[in-house]
């Protein structure tokens, strides 16, 4: 199982709407990079990092390709499939950029699993659930515009949890929080997210009008000690997502009950490696996760899925599809969400390969 070879590729891939958050950011397109790690038995395992543009978490697309141009000479001759020791080399190779490492470390686990005929999800701690709940992503816009694409949502995909944005205009966002609820069956989840958009005083503010509803607050400021200054004053549960970044912030929570659930990004915590330490370490202190990434293919959805499809149920609170707004497929035969959830492929490792002819040639190669 040595690495032979690994080689880098970059995707560039349209969003099929202006997706906007908080803050007025907004994104019509990702730059996906993706790897492949081959074998000396010709094996090749599959990875992605594709950060939600420059400006919604550090680290941006040109570093990914960077970091990789830093790290990986000095993995070819080492074991794929001794993960832990592999991400120590990395670690040794270069201080901090998780969001890269994440690229490799998925690689690896794919071809692990492809090694042993497995899918991820065995090998990541056993199948508990063959279907996995999805969250509807909804874009900031109007009242009325946000009640049509969560009802777009339902009809179409057979989603009931929604997660709808929170853009830091209170007035505007009452209106849409009261127009969405006025529609919401008595099945649905609800979520609404500031993205770190809000100082305190809106924060409390925000909190105390959700509070009304049986929904879920998600990162509301831009920092910590905001974030826990909300918990302290509201009761509305709250979800943790930009500023959990790794095992330093799950201590933190566990220490001062910050939060009821957590936002688990894969690639924001550094790869499956160090994200199913994570989950584990929330299962047993009994916080549900909504497992998600940061943007990518359908080469990244299979990576959640494994994660999800391997954590008991009790404590997935959905996982997000994060290619439902691509304009274009990575992966061919990719499954959608249907009724509201996906299903992984049963396949060894990720059990999902690139269409060859979408990646194109590699930007870099590693011998």
């Amino acid at each position: 199982m040595k690495i032979r070879r690994i080689d880098i590729y970059r995707v560039e891939i349209p969003l099929t709407v202006e997706y906007g958050m908080s803050g007025g950011r907004v994104w019509r397109s990702l730059d996906a990079t993706i790897v492949g790690v081959t074998t000396e038995s010709g094996i090749i395992g599959w990875g992605e990092s594709c950060p939600w543009g420059p400006n919604y978490l550090p680290g941006h697309a040109g570093g990914v390709r960077a970091s990789l141009d830093e790290m990986a000479p000095g993995l070819i001759g080492l074991q794929a499939n001794e993960m832990d020791k592999l991400n120590q080399a990395m670690d040794q190779l270069l201080a901090g950029h998780g969001y890269a490492k994440h690229a490799i470390d998925m690689a690896c686990w794919d071809a692990f699993g492809k090694s042993v005929n497995l899918p991820l999800s065995v090998l990541l701690g056993g199948i508990y659930q063959e279907t996995l709940p999805c969250v509807a992503s909804v874009s900031t816009n109007d009242a009325q515009k946000v009640v049509e694409n969560v009802r777009e949502d339902r009809e179409k995909s057979g989603y009931s949890i929604f997660s709808c944005k929170i853009t830091g205009d209170l007035s505007k966002d009452f209106q849409v929080v009261k127009a969405v609820m006025e529609q919401a069956e008595p099945h649905e989840s609800y979520i609404f997210d500031a993205n770190m958009g809000l100082n305190l005083p809106d924060a409390l503010c925000c909190a105390e009008f959700l509070s009304r509803y049986n929904v879920v607050f998600e990162q509301p400021g831009k920092t910590y000690e905001e974030f826990h200054a909300v918990r302290k004053r509201t009761r509305v549960p709250l979800m943790m997502d930009e500023i959990f970044t790794g095992m330093e912030t799950m201590w933190r929570i566990i220490s001062d009950k910050t939060c009821e659930l957590i936002n688990l990004k894969i690639a924001k915590v550094g790869g499956l490696s160090r994200a199913r330490l994570i989950r584990d370490i929330c299962v047993a202190h009994g916080m549900p996760m909504s497992i998600q990434c940061c943007g990518g293919s359908e080469i990244t959805r299979a990576a959640i899925i494994h994660l999800a499809q391997s954590t008991r149920p009790q404590y997935v609170h959905s996982i997000w599809d994060c290619a439902e707004l691509n304009g274009i497929k990575v992966v061919r035969d990719a499954g959608e969400v249907e009724e509201g959830v996906l299903r992984p492929s049963g396949l060894p490792g990720l059990g999902v390969a690139p269409d060859m002819a979408m990646l194109g040639p590699p930007v870099a190669s590693y011998l």
